[in-house]
């Protein structure tokens, strides 16, 4: 009922290190307050850049994370495990935004990837919002079509992919498909190879007659030790392109901003969701996934984010409850249908991993049923911390990029219900 005081407390609140103009919005009808989602333009004059306040994970300033601590850990199913911290993700961003730079990126210029969860991934995404540049990505197992429909409308300057990837202990090479989708790209200036199947893939199939091609670290090496640089852009400056599903037509692109993603995110993930400075915090997702985007904001809370990339029924249906002991989660996020086919193996996380740390499980992506709150309770929950498991089943949208409804840590969770 009064959202301009909810948003601008929010914003105090989340957001305290980041000064704010004035009012949360203004534009048509905001005096007589009959103001549609469209007619207003929010928080006017004020100005960001959300890859610095990922990385500087100061939303609560007497907990802010050293630069030691973990900002990223990414695990796959192979079994490999990278961790990069604070100081080295402002480090590697650096870097990525002075190759964006040298490459010509300017603000409003569009950055997309073809890639796995991993690390690389999330630094490309927080080095184009460095420099003000739009991202966009998809998932390697994406076609060629797929990705030309979704990226051919919006036509990146740099393209960031993988040379394949693996699923089920399968390897799948996507240099073929690469090539096709570099030669049927109007504009692209650059072309990013992250070695994730090979050390060092054949780059030969490649090579084209307008775009540079390069692996990732060398197309980094040059600018070992950049100065981190962030752009202060205005709230409502455009940071990703997502795009529906494609299933009445080509998909759509969907626009959302800077400052709106981020402080719902916070939003959601402080005060709906509970994550707190320190916590460990992991969403069963893509790259081709608004989920992916929702958990690229979690570092802003002071957390670290847990990638994971692969079958989640790699080796059984214990996977993913063993990445909660492995890497002590506070949170697990993963889909309703996971829970209702991990209920169906007849595996009971509880009696086999320790998931004392677990303090809070999100389901989205379908409904859950009241079937499955009951199997949560039963089967999860008796293993979980002193305080309880807090079971938030959430929805929400690629055209909101977050939540309509999501958790409510302090009060009781009904089956069936969100």
């Amino acid at each position: 009922t009064q959202p301009d005081r909810f948003w601008s407390a929010a914003w105090d609140h989340l957001l305290p290190s980041v000064p704010r103009a004035g009012a949360a919005f203004a534009g048509r009808g905001v005096a007589t307050g009959q103001a549609g989602p469209f007619d207003v333009e929010w928080f006017p004059g004020t100005s960001l850049n959300v890859a610095e306040r990922i990385l500087a994970g100061t939303s609560d300033p007497e907990r802010a994370p050293g630069p030691d601590e973990d900002f990223l850990v990414a695990v796959d199913e192979r079994g490999r495990r990278r961790v990069l911290s604070r100081r080295d993700g402002v480090a590697d961003v650096a870097r990525v935004a002075a190759a964006l730079t040298e490459a010509g990126v300017q603000p409003g210029d569009r950055v997309a990837a073809w890639m796995p969860n991993t690390v690389e991934t999330v630094v490309a995404m927080l080095g184009a919002a460095a420099v003000g540049a739009v991202f966009s990505s998809c998932s390697p197992d994406f076609g060629s079509d797929g990705v030309l429909d979704r990226f051919g409308q919006i036509e990146p300057t740099v393209l960031i992919a993988a040379d394949g990837y693996t699923y089920g202990s399968k390897e799948f090479d996507r240099r073929a498909e690469l090539a096709r989708i570099v030669g049927a790209m109007a504009g692209l200036r650059q072309l990013v190879v992250v070695p994730f199947l090979a050390d060092a893939p054949d780059l030969a199939p490649l090579a084209g007659a307008d775009t540079a091609v390069s692996t990732w670290e060398d197309w980094l090496a040059p600018h070992t030790g950049a100065t981190p640089r962030y752009e202060q852009l205005p709230f409502d400056h455009p940071w990703y392109v997502l795009f529906s599903s494609g299933t009445t037509g080509v998909p759509k692109c969907i626009v959302h901003r800077c400052g709106g993603v981020l402080l719902q995110h916070l939003k959601e993930h402080r005060l709906q969701l509970d994550i707190r400075p320190g916590d460990r915090v992991a969403y069963f997702t893509t790259c081709g996934w608004m989920m992916w985007n929702w958990l690229m904001s979690v570092p802003a809370c002071g957390a670290t984010a847990v990638l994971y990339d692969g079958n989640p029924f790699h080796g059984g249906p214990r996977r993913l409850w063993e990445l909660v002991d492995q890497e002590r989660l506070d949170f697990l996020g993963v889909s309703a249908k996971y829970l209702e086919s991990v209920e169906q193996s007849g595996f009971r996380p509880a009696a086999e991993v320790d998931l004392s740390t677990l303090r809070t499980l999100a389901s989205t992506g379908s409904p859950l049923s009241p079937e499955s709150f009951e199997w949560v309770y039963d089967a999860v929950a008796p293993a979980t911390g002193a305080d309880g498991l807090h079971l938030a089943s959430i929805s929400g949208g690629t055209d909101l990029c977050g939540c309509f409804v999501a958790g409510d840590p302090t009060s009781p969770v009904y089956a069936g219900e969100i």
